[in-house]
């Protein structure tokens, strides 16, 4: 009997020490016994950063029409901006507390997007210009157009996030802040009329400028599946809401005189959607707090709304053109806590 007794407390103690084991390393981050690493973040000051390569898109940016005239229906093709791979970064630093696992984190974004594209009549081809004050005129062949566009974009945000796990594997990440954006945008589009002699007889500029400030809440739900002892999926998705001003500017110049211009100045509500599908890599070093992520994924966020082009017709009249900005591509990403 007494020897049971003995085994059976022998047995708990074991049982006990490796729970006790195992709750240390769940909380500081470090490995268990079952091979499940990683099972929080570290405790303390963290940094990171991403690398992002990214292409713009923007509605409603046709230019100019191309019509096929050996077709014998009309055979229209809008022409739009093709717009180019550029780099963005994000840089951000926080804290994690010791005791609740409460996270405090700010980030800085930068984007910058462009676009361009310039068609030329054909000997099969007639171009119809979609921004110009009244028809072509007489004596003159519309001859070629250019379509330039780029875009600016700043973002800082401040959150607190709380890590939630759900089962031994599954990691949820709910954050909530303020985020603030300053964004600038230019559109320039050219038109070259030719006269019989086929030399320039006409130019035609339309020029669109906008710059917006906001600032809103701002809610995230971030989320890692360690699906491997150290590598897994991670899928995130951001939400934010910004109210701010819009000053817009849109001109008409003709032969290097301006013919008319528009100054709009409002305050309004927009939204931005961003959504991240990717892998990542989580390391905890054994002997320190030490904590490396590195992670590569696909991102794309959409900014409703964000577009303020203006046509401008023969009247004094304006034709507001709205569209959505959207930006997608790759993200290379580093997370270096202490």
């Amino acid at each position: 009997m007494i020897k049971k007794m003995l085994l059976l407390m022998s047995f708990s103690c074991f049982v006990l020490a490796g729970i006790n084991d195992n709750n240390n390393a769940w909380m500081k981050g470090g490995s268990t016994s079952n091979g499940t690493s990683q099972k929080r973040e570290n405790h303390g000051f963290f940094i990171r950063g991403d690398v992002k390569v990214l292409k713009m898109q923007e509605e409603n940016l046709a230019f100019v029409l191309e019509k096929d005239d050996t077709s014998a229906f009309e055979d229209l093709k809008a022409i739009n901006p093709d717009f180019d791979w550029n780099l963005g970064f994000r840089a951000g630093l926080g804290y994690i507390t010791g005791h609740d696992d409460i996270e405090v984190n700010a980030n800085w974004y930068y984007f910058y997007g462009k676009g361009d594209r310039s068609i030329e009549k054909q000997s099969d081809t007639t171009l119809i210009p979609l921004f110009n004050v009244g028809a072509v005129p007489i004596g003159q062949t519309f001859f070629s157009a250019n379509g330039h566009i780029k875009t600016q974009v700043h973002q800082i945000d401040l959150n607190l996030a709380k890590l939630f796990v759900v089962g031994t594997r599954l990691f949820i990440k709910a954050a909530a802040g303020l985020e603030a954006m300053w964004m600038r945008q230019g559109y320039t589009i050219k038109y070259l009329f030719l006269d019989q002699q086929l030399n320039p007889a006409d130019t035609d500029e339309f020029g669109s400028r906008m710059h917006f400030w906001g600032i809103g809440p701002k809610f995230a739900l971030h989320s890692f599946w360690q699906l491997f002892r150290k590598i897994g999926p991670i899928a995130e998705i951001d939400a934010s809401m910004f109210y701010g001003v819009f000053k817009t500017t849109n001109e008409f110049i003709k032969n290097d005189t301006t013919q008319e211009r528009l100054v709009n100045h409002y305050r309004i509500t927009r939204f931005v959607l961003n959504a991240l599908l990717g892998l990542e890599f989580r390391h905890w070093f054994e002997k320190s707090d030490v904590h490396l992520r590195f992670r590569l994924g696909w991102e794309n966020a959409i900014y409703f709304d964000q577009g303020r082009m203006v046509q401008f017709s023969l009247q004094p009249v304006f034709n507001m053109i709205p569209g959505d900005l959207t930006y997608q591509g790759w993200i290379f990403g580093f997370y270096l806590g202490f």
